[in-house]
């Protein structure tokens, strides 16, 4: 992202009266004064959809002269950049996903495209021999928990919201050593990334505390045998008893082969690292694989439509249609499938991480999380539809998740998928208190207002990006779409949890102060 999109070559700097360079006389860029040349494929006679694009990606990228077969994060494009693109294409009725920029980086593409909406195809990945393995998952397996020696263990991800709670966890309450995989990134070695997010999270005293019992392993997933020399091999196969793999590419957009490459190889790399050492594999998934991206319950449900997916299921004919979720359910299969050929492995698809339980501290990178942007969204909004008063939500704080995750670590079972979410679902009208508690103005409206609220916001430029937490939940009618025929089920990982000695705490609304408290306290919500 510092890689600058134009040079331009300027006699002299502007300076202002201080001897600063005038950054506002700076010239802007335009193809002319650069010497960039734009070869259009005059043979295309462009659709009214590609005109609207490229009118709409003119003004936001402020480029004139773009082809239709420009790359847009060649041209100055940015994630940021791809929400006003998305919310601009919705007022001019252009129904594009998100992530359909960055699968269609072009207007060719993007226009051609459009309307095909594509979803990806995970019926092929149906298997018996992987449904009967998952009918393991069941209350008669519980008697097969047993307790199991740990020394130590290898984190992979330690520099995510999770992974560095789980390290925090597994140091504070036992004994033994974290082997951390972390690759360089951004010129910043490894040593100093787990530092930095280490002592962002639990402070330089904790850090100076547990530091001697963190060792650095420079690897990279998404390279065979991790990235890692034979010595180093050799030391995590003489010293390490399970490999925890929290490492994933989690934004809910990008680039395919990025997500490729890290969810999928990467998965696939750890996979044979394990079955090759004899080590054991806790695998980090997620709940939405199900198709149920984010779990907002009914009480009331459809018997006759709803379909339960529980640690039995792997597929049940779901939708799924995001680069991240797809990408998620292939390294499933891939863990399940070395499980059928040998390897101690136990796939935990965690649920929607929130905020910490303790104190309301939320991840660093706090505007990539998709959930905490529509809650954004909708406090900005001030308003949300009123069919949401029925619903529940399930909230997961990551300190009770990584608690959670490290109790099954010291336990081991013929059982192969749980399911890592809290099951205490919040009810929307309990939310609805805490932010009129803090002064929040925030109502139920009717799906005719909510349209309307909408419509007016999209025709508002200095308004428009108050919507870009929702505005890929929008249908063509901008109605706001959070209903799902899949039903989740944790039954049996409760009695699991039970077994091993955790279980959930409700999300109350001193939590609930916590986490907003934060978020304004970070400058993310005002109120």
């Amino acid at each position: 992202y510092m890689v600058p999109t134009y040079f331009m070559k300027l006699d002299c700097m502007p300076y202002s009266l201080n001897r600063k360079i005038d950054r506002k006389a700076l010239p802007t860029p335009t193809a002319n004064n650069i010497n960039l040349e734009k070869i259009v494929d005059t043979s295309i006679e462009l659709t009214s959809t590609a005109q609207q694009l490229l009118h709409i990606w003119q003004n936001i990228l402020n480029v004139p002269n773009i082809s239709v077969n420009d790359n847009f994060f060649d041209i100055g494009g940015d994630s940021i950049a791809a929400i006003q693109v998305q919310i601009e294409s919705v007022k001019n009725g252009i129904n594009i996903e998100y992530s359909d920029i960055f699968k269609y980086p072009t207007i060719k593409q993007l226009s051609t495209n459009i309307k095909r909406n594509e979803l990806f195809d995970i019926a092929s990945y149906n298997n018996e021999r992987i449904n009967k393995l998952l009918k393991k998952n069941n209350v008669h397996s519980l008697s097969t928990i047993r307790k199991t020696k740990i020394r130590n263990i290898l984190v992979i991800g330690t520099t995510g919201y999770l992974g560095v709670h789980l390290i925090h966890e597994f140091l504070t309450k036992y004994r033994g050593n974290v082997y951390c995989l972390i690759r360089p990134k951004n010129r910043i070695e490894p040593n100093q990334r787990l530092e930095d997010i280490f002592t962002f999270y639990f402070g330089k005293k904790c850090f100076n505390k547990y530091k001697n019992r963190m060792i650095i392993v420079k690897g990279d997933i998404t390279m065979e045998n991790m990235g890692m020399s034979q010595e180093e091999i050799n030391t995590i196969q003489n010293n390490v008893d399970v490999v925890i793999n929290s490492g994933a590419l989690v934004k809910h957009y990008g680039e395919s082969k990025l997500f490729e490459d890290i969810n999928v190889t990467g998965t696939q790399n750890v996979v044979n690292f394990c079955a090759k050492n004899k080590i054991r594999l806790l695998h980090i998934s997620t709940i939405s694989v199900s198709g149920n991206g984010e779990k907002y319950h009914k009480q009331e449900e459809n018997v006759l439509t709803n379909k339960i997916f529980s640690e039995q299921n792997l597929y049940i004919d779901q939708k799924v249609n995001g680069i991240y979720t797809y990408t998620k359910f292939k390294a499933e299969t891939i863990v399940l499938n070395a499980i059928l050929n040998g390897l101690d492995a136990m796939i935990l698809r965690v649920g929607n991480i929130t905020n910490r339980y303790s104190d309301g501290v939320f991840q660093r990178n706090y505007k990539d999380n998709a959930f905490a942007q529509k809650i954004k969204s909708f406090i900005e909004i001030g308003a949300f539809p009123e069919y949401f008063l029925e619903h529940e939500l399930e909230l997961t704080p990551v300190d009770l998740c990584a608690e959670a995750i490290i109790k099954i670590l010291y336990y081991n079972s013929d059982c192969n998928v749980l399911h890592i979410y809290n099951s205490n679902l919040l009810p929307i009208t309990l939310f609805l208190d805490v932010v009129h508690s803090l002064n929040i103005e925030m109502k139920p409206v009717s799906n005719k207002d909510m349209v309307n609220i909408i419509t007016k916001i999209l025709e508002d430029d200095n308004k428009k990006n108050m919507i870009s937490g929702i505005i890929y939940d929008l249908d063509n009618n901008k109605n706001l779409i959070y209903t799902s025929n899949i039903s989740l089920d944790s039954t049996f990982s409760n009695k699991y949890l039970a077994k091993v000695g955790f279980s959930w705490k409700k999300p109350n609304k001193s939590y609930l102060r916590r986490c907003l408290n934060y978020f304004n306290k970070i400058g993310f919500i005002n109120f």
